[in-house]
């Protein structure tokens, strides 16, 4: 669970084991005492593509960071810093294709705040608001699978930007990767595309995180890609159908040194935070800290 804006919170459900769902809720609005779900009047309810029968979901949980009333200290020099508006929500859905649970998948959807509050206006009226797939996912969100189970628990998200190292913990690729969700650095970067940034605008059957931003599909001059095109994913043994999601992204690539592992990466407004495994007289873990 985490807050939306200063009125509304959002969190996932798992009605069953192949029906999660999101909801935004009215805490202002509702009355004081507790109430059951099922009960809230200003509530909204997000419902994902339907997943195989098969499927197991095993849990559904949403991160964003900082909070919607944060600002900096206003005795601080600081000439700008992340808008409210402009950060990223991502939801994490973790899977068990055909029910085995020693082989889990990662869905990760991301979508912008700003867009499930202008849903929660277009929906007033309705309340309680039942939203399917196709009026809100394909256009709001962009989906990444990962073939294995990610850290919960880093922070991993701040504003509109994500990091990952796309590979288990321990035994990622050397590379970590930066993905930022700000609309509008998207459009500026796709007119301002240089040497070293290439873009992805083909539509792409995804099968991982890594297509169609994977490191060796990119030559080592181009460390930056834009993908602002509409991702497909098709495995029935996830999901009933397949999925399209078209919210733009640019992914930057950092190298880490090969005689080091990535262990866990955190990101803040201006810095990525990545823990490393270097094999000095044994293994130890160091922090590796590198401004943005």
């Amino acid at each position: 669970m985490t807050l939306l804006s200063e009125e509304y919170i959002i969190f996932g459900v798992l009605e069953t084991r192949t029906v999660p769902s999101l909801v935004v809720v009215d805490f202002v609005s509702g009355p004081p005492e507790p109430q059951r779900l099922c009960d809230v009047k200003h509530a909204f309810t997000f419902y994902f593509p339907p997943f195989a029968q098969k499927a197991s979901i095993i849990d559904v949980d949403v991160r964003s960071d900082p909070s919607p009333s944060w600002a900096p200290n206003s005795e601080l020099p600081v000439p700008f810093f992340t808008s409210r508006h402009h950060r990223i929500y991502v939801i994490t859905i973790l899977v068990a294709p055909n029910g085995i649970m020693i082989e889990p998948k990662t869905l990760q959807f991301f979508a912008l705040g700003k867009f499930f509050i202008s849903l929660t206006r277009k929906f007033a009226d309705q309340v309680p608001a039942y939203i399917d797939w196709p009026a809100w996912g394909p256009k709001g969100t962009r989906m990444l699978v990962f073939p294995y189970r990610v850290e919960w628990f880093t922070r991993y998200v701040y504003g509109s930007r994500y990091v990952t190292t796309n590979g288990r913990v321990g035994l990622g690729d050397e590379h970590v990767y930066i993905y930022e969700f700000n609309q509008t650095m998207v459009r500026w970067k796709k007119r301002n595309i240089t040497n070293d940034t290439t873009s992805a605008d083909t539509g792409t059957t995804t099968e991982s995180a890594e297509d169609p931003t994977k490191a060796d599909n990119l030559k080592s001059a181009q460390r930056c890609v834009i993908v602002t095109a509409p991702s497909r994913f098709a495995d029935r043994e996830i999901f009933q159908v397949e999925v399209e999601t078209k919210l733009g992204y640019c992914m930057t690539l950092w190298e880490i040194p090969q005689e080091w592992r990535p262990r866990s990466v955190m990101c803040s407004e201006d810095g990525i935070v990545i823990v490393v495994s270097q094999q000095v007289r044994g293994k130890c873990n160091r922090p590796l800290i590198r401004s943005t």
